[in-house]
């Protein structure tokens, strides 16, 4: 693990614990920290942020299954206990440097591999939707994203050392090599949050609930694509 190029850069972060960075400008608010992705309790929310990726990539030439993670990534940081922790009766941005701490004192690589992952989803998504907030704080974001590429860089490595952690070393590899081109997509997602894309989720989430078929032409006609009929309890 690349302990020594994490060394440089924990220190400055410090010094953020108990400020509140803040929550997605769409009026979604992500709390908590878990390590398992769980695409399927997050689905809707999933194919919505498949789509927008898809629009949004171009020719930046992030990989599919990068494409995909960051899909996924958005829509689990959506939901409760995912992205902030409960500090003294408050949710909180776990400081980056605390993350890493618990990374590297583990003894267990999984533990260690799902920790590094965990930093990496939270300094991606930090950095993509709440970057203003982090300069507002006198954080640098260069800051959080180097730490971000670093811990996917780190992850791959212990994939690399385990035959059934392996098929995970190029996904980790390409979330390292293009982080920063992920994070211009969530900007360009954050500033369409203001408009379009904060009206289509909302159409979505209507679509899901009651099956419209208005909503549901509306988002074709957007180039929405919808995976299967919603199931209406």
């Amino acid at each position: 693990m690349k302990t020594e190029s994490f060394q440089a850069l924990a220190p400055a972060e410090v010094s953020s614990t108990g400020h509140s960075i803040g929550s997605l400008s769409t009026g979604l608010a992500p709390v908590g920290a878990t390590e398992a992705p769980r695409l399927a309790e997050a689905q809707s929310l999933y194919d919505f942020f498949q789509t927008e990726m898809a629009r949004l990539v171009g020719s930046r030439g992030i990989p599919v299954e990068a494409q995909l993670y960051l899909a996924n990534l958005c829509a689990r940081f959506t939901k409760a206990d995912t992205l902030f922790v409960e500090q003294e009766g408050r949710r909180e941005l776990e400081p980056l440097a605390f993350i890493l701490k618990r990374a590297t004192e583990t003894t267990d690589e999984a533990q260690r591999m799902a920790t590094l992952r965990h930093l990496g989803d939270v300094a991606l998504y930090t950095s993509g939707f709440l970057s203003d907030r982090i300069e507002h704080k006198g954080l640098e974001l260069g800051y959080f994203i180097q730490m971000g590429g670093l811990a996917y860089s780190s992850a791959s490595d212990l994939a690399a050392r385990n035959a059934g952690r392996r098929p995970l070393q190029s996904l980790y590899v390409a979330l390292s090599t293009h982080f920063k081109a992920m994070v211009h997509v969530l900007w360009e997602l954050a500033g369409r949050a203001n408009g379009t894309s904060s009206n289509l989720l909302k159409a979505y989430d209507d679509w899901r609930r009651t099956g419209s078929e208005r909503k549901e032409r509306e988002l074709v006609r957007a180039g929405f694509v919808l995976t299967q009929r919603p199931v209406l309890c």
